[in-house]
């Protein structure tokens, strides 16, 4: 099996198991708009929630084998407002934001919010200091 055709494929499976996570995460956000709209600093104050722990990576499903490797993971944001992440080797982060291939599943946030968030996280740590 080729390089291209292996990528495909785990393009494939990644896209089908983020529709299953993220199907119950988006329907939520929907109900939350309807039933008060949330700026985006009160849905910074709102818990992240992760989709995997720091055993494998969210990927490729590689499990860690030792401590060395757990703190290898990086957390990747999914989405910033509310914060859904999940941790991923570095190699397979720079897959998710290849700029020709980029895998939109695991990318669904609008230019600008990241600034915004770490603009907060800054704003936020200086007040508790």
């Amino acid at each position: 099996m080729s390089r291209k055709s292996r990528e495909a494929n785990l393009r494939k499976r990644v896209a089908g198991y983020v529709e299953e996570v993220f199907k119950p995460v988006i329907d939520f956000q929907k109900v939350i708009q309807k039933v008060k709209p949330m700026t985006k600093e009160e849905l910074f104050n709102v818990r992240p929630k992760f989709l995997n722990r720091r055993k494998n990576c969210y990927l490729c499903q590689r499990k860690t084998e030792n401590l060395f490797e757990e703190y290898g993971l990086i957390k990747h944001h999914i989405s910033y407002f509310p914060q859904v992440c999940c941790y991923v080797h570095f190699d397979c982060h720079m897959r998710i934001h290849e700029p020709d291939n980029e895998i939109k599943a695991l990318i669904q946030y609008k230019r600008g919010d990241s600034r915004l968030f770490y603009k907060l996280m800054e704003k936020k740590n200086v007040q508790t200091a």
